[in-house]
């Protein structure tokens, strides 16, 4: 009976180890996204800025107006819009899923960072 005893006690300590494990992996898990989220969330809030000074500018360069311009700059505000949307509406479901979000919008998001970096580049290639 006390053999009994120490196993049932042994296997509840097992069971609470495991517990507090997975406990463990769940909040770092969600610290990892709250974090994810929160720097991607700024970028993207930074890219709304960089694209209404790059605005600024074409309109003082009186620029602004051509079709060109305004269809990229359009692009530009709608891949943003996009990527706020996309990041606002996710819900995690798994390890898996969180990587492959992860990993798609960060290539979104430096698709987007190398889209405005290379605006006035392209604007001179286009001409």
């Amino acid at each position: 009976v006390e053999v009994a005893r120490e196993e049932v006690k042994t296997s509840q300590d097992n069971a609470q180890i495991a517990q507090d494990n997975l406990n463990k992996a769940i909040q770092d898990s969600t610290n990892e996204f709250l974090k994810f989220k929160s720097e991607s969330d700024m970028k993207i809030d930074n890219y709304e800025k960089t694209i209404s000074a790059i605005k600024v500018k074409l309109e003082a360069e009186k620029k602004y107006n051509t079709k060109l311009n305004k269809k990229n700059l359009s692009d530009l505000e709608m891949k943003r819009a996009e990527l706020k949307k996309t990041l606002a509406e996710y819900k995690r479901e798994g390890r898996s899923d969180w990587a492959e979000f992860k990993y798609k919008l960060n290539n979104d998001i430096n698709a987007l960072d190398k889209s405005i970096a290379n605006f006035f580049v392209d604007e001179k290639n286009n001409k």
